[in-house]
């Protein structure tokens, strides 16, 4: 297990990293990550999807991702959605990107789950690619 996360953290451009519970064991992953990038100056941002599967109302889904994820990490609300977070400590460090998804057919998932899913395919989609450099 340790080889695939080792190949893939080198290989891949982009990594989204699904959570159900941010326990310490994905906290340590997610930290790994991180370290990872900083030592081999990689400028890969790690998105990270918490998978709200049974929060079905948007004032709990909101206090769950501000109690796991806000109070957790260093950084800023995205002004592109909400349950949508941008964790970075410093300059150097990758920011890693947390989005939350809700209950399917639920009040919150119709409330957060479209715009965050746009959220996630747009960032894929329009951050620098492999052999892509934007010159001013």
């Amino acid at each position: 297990e340790s080889i695939i996360f080792e190949v893939i953290s080198r290989m891949a451009h982009y990594l989204l990293f699904v959570v159900n519970d941010l326990t310490w064991f994905e906290q340590k992953y997610i930290a790994m990550l991180q370290q990872k990038y900083v030592q081999t100056q990689a400028s890969k941002e790690l998105i990270v999807v918490h998978n709200m599967r049974t929060t079905s109302v948007v004032e709990e889904a909101t206090s769950l991702f501000s109690h796991q994820i806000m109070q957790s990490y260093e950084g800023a609300m995205s002004h592109l959605g909400d349950l949508v977070y941008t964790a970075r400590r410093d300059e150097r460090t990758p920011a890693i990107h947390h989005v939350g998804i809700c209950m399917e057919n639920s009040e919150a998932g119709s409330k957060f789950n479209a715009p965050n899913l746009k959220y996630i395919m747009d960032s894929l989609e329009y951050r620098n690619t492999y052999g892509a450099d934007v010159k001013l």
